[in-house]
């Protein structure tokens, strides 16, 4: 909804950019597990909103000289960003494209031996989400595979305070908390009912003209140990919250700076 800035820019702030590397390094050993069993086959690979490009250092660290990557994502920083990371892979290609907009630009480049996003789906409303995939599967060669890495999002949920005259100060940290927990999630346009079965359900409707099976292989689940690591998810609110009041015009400073404080509790 706002237009003058991405939330999950690396030219945001300096937090967001270090909070995108930290995540990265938590979770890129685990897509790897499920993506290079394919890698070795595929020729021509798709990565749908590549963000910093950190993941696809990593799948064309492991890919030999003849494959061709394509990375895409909308915002500008971010490919800039990933295009530094990828200059010593030359069959690395980053564009700034919107996947959904800009879908005949990728059918023209196509068809992919492997597509692949990560946390993607879960930011598409429903309403586009069975078009999207239906595109995208047309983008696939006759062997081709499509992946995708998504967060479960039913664990999502957000502690109800209700207000009263003699509300503590913890009661009152928790509701305003709560408040701007609820407005990042309308603001990032997460689903918070993104469920395994869900996008099976999406992606079996999807693939009915393309044919092919639909497979739900794993899970994991990151255990977060330490303040360093705690603050990979604290100051993903902090960049997000400084964004959002920036597109409502609100003043956050008061709000922040008691944050910081406790930040490494």
């Amino acid at each position: 909804r706002n237009e003058n800035e991405y939330m999950y820019s690396t030219a945001a702030t300096e937090i967001e950019a270090r909070r995108l590397e930290g995540l990265n390094k938590l979770h890129n050993s685990h897509t790897l597990r499920y993506l290079k069993p394919h890698l070795s086959n595929s020729k021509s690979i798709l990565e749908l909103g590549c963000g910093s490009g950190h993941l696809a250092l990593d799948v064309m660290n492991s890919v030999d000289s003849t494959t061709q990557y394509l990375g895409v994502d909308r915002d500008l920083a971010q490919v800039e960003h990933s295009k530094r990371l990828l200059n010593q892979h030359p069959n690395a290609e980053v564009l700034a494209m919107d996947v959904i907009k800009d879908f005949d630009k990728l059918k023209a480049k196509g068809p992919y031996d492997l597509i692949y996003c990560r946390w993607l789906l879960v930011h598409l409303p429903n309403a586009v989400r069975l078009e999207f995939l239906k595109n995208i599967l047309s983008l696939l060669s006759d062997t081709g595979i499509f992946l995708c890495d998504e967060c479960d999002n039913r664990n999502v949920r957000f502690k109800q305070i209700t207000s009263t005259e003699t509300a503590t100060p913890y009661q009152k940290a928790t509701e305003l908390w709560s408040e701007l927990s609820l407005a990042l999630m309308g603001f990032l346009q997460n689903d918070l009912e993104f469920s395994p079965e869900k996008i099976s359900s999406f992606l079996t409707e999807a693939s009915k003209e393309q044919g092919g099976s639909v497979t739900i292989d794993g899970q994991y689940q990151v255990v977060l140990r330490g303040a360093a690591q705690k603050r990979l998810i604290t100051d993903g609110y902090r960049s997000s919250a400084q964004t959002l009041f920036k597109a409502y015009k609100k003043p956050i400073d008061e709000f922040i700076k008691p944050f910081d404080e406790c930040v490494a509790d």
